[in-house]
C-alpha cells in the first residue's frame, strides 16, 4: 500500500487543506505535484538519509568529546528528520543530562527522554535492550544524586544546599520505584536493581564529609600529624593521628 510520507520528519499523517498537503507532525507543507513525487512504498520513509547520518554522528562525537551542548543541538536536528530514533533520543538523554549545573538540574528533561527512547522500540525488539537501557538509566539517577551531594561540599555546606541533597534523593527514589514497576517482567542484570540508591546516597554523604574533614578540621588541627593530607587515616590512640593502616 502506497503512503505519503513527509520528507521532514516521517510521518505519514499528512491531510489535504486546501490546494496543499499539510503534516500533522511538524506542519511541512507540500504541493500536488510534490505529493505525487513523495508517493512510496512502505510505512515510513527518510528522505535524506546521508544528511540524518551525518547528523547522528556529529551528535555522537559531540557528546564522545564532553560537548553536551552541541551533542543537543545536532540530536534535535537529527530527530527533526526522524523523530524516533533510539540512538538519538539516547544521545540526547545522555546530553542534557550533561549540562546539570550546580545552579540548576536538567534530570527531569533527560529521564523524560530516557522514557521516549524506550517507547520509541518495538515491542518485540525492547527484550534486547533492556539490560543496557535500565543499567544506564539506573546509574544516571545515581549521578544525579552524587553530583547534589558533592555541590553542599563545593559551594557551601548550608540547609538550602543540604535540603536540595536530600530532595533529589527522595525525588529520583520515586523515580526508581516507577522504573522497578515498568520494567517489571523483564530480566534485569544482578547490577540493575533500582533499589540501591540508599546505598549511593550514604557512601556520597560519607565521602562528602571526610573530605570536609580533611580540608577543614584535618588542616586546621592535625596537619602537624598527618603525613599526607587528604590520605586516608585512623587512630591508633587517644592522641595519635597517623595515615598507616
Amino acid at each position: 500500500m502506497k503512503k505519503l510520507t513527509c520528507e521532514m520528519c516521517g510521518s505519514t499523517d499528512l491531510i489535504k487543506d486546501g490546494g496543499v498537503f499539510v503534516c500533522q507532525t511538524c506542519g511541512c507543507k507540500y504541493s500536488i505535484e510534490e505529493a505525487k513525487r513523495m508517493m512510496v512504498e512502505g510505512t515510513v520513509f527518510v528522505a535524506n538519509t546521508a544528511q540524518f547520518d551525518n547528523l547522528v554522528k556529529l551528535a555522537r562525537d559531540a557528546l564522545n568529546s564532553n560537548n553536551a551542548a552541541e551533542a543537543e543541538k545536532q540530536a534535535n536536528l537529527a530527530l527533526a528528520i526522524k523523530s524516533d530514533d533510539y540512538e538519538v533520543l539516547m544521545i540526547k538523554a545522555r546530553a542534557i543530562d550533561g549540562q546539570t549545573t550546580g545552579s540548576g538540574s536538567r534530570f527531569d528533561e533527560a529521564y523524560n527522554c530516557y522514557l521516549n527512547a524506550w517507547e520509541s522500540l518495538p515491542e518485540e525488539e525492547k527484550v534486547n535492550y533492556v539490560a543496557d537501557f535500565c543499567r544506564e538509566v539506573n546509574n544516571a539517577l545515581k549521578s544525579e544524586v552524587r553530583f547534589w551531594v558533592n555541590q553542599v561540599e563545593r559551594q557551601r555546606p548550608t540547609k538550602a544546599n543540604a535540603q536540595r541533597a536530600i530532595d533529589t534523593y527522595f525525588d529520583l527514589s520515586l523515580r526508581q520505584i516507577e522504573l522497578r514497576a515498568k520494567f517489571n517482567g523483564y530480566e534485569i542484570p544482578e547490577d540493575v536493581g533500582f533499589s540501591d540508591l540508599s546505598n549511593c546516597f550514604v557512601v556520597a554523604v560519607s565521602n562528602m564529609a571526610n573530605n570536609a574533614w580533611e580540608s577543614t578540621v584535618g588542616y586546621n588541627y592535625y596537619r602537624d600529624s598527618l603525613y599526607n593530607l587528604g590520605a586516608h587515616w585512623k587512630r591508633n590512640g587517644a592522641e595519635d593521628v597517623t595515615t598507616q593502616f
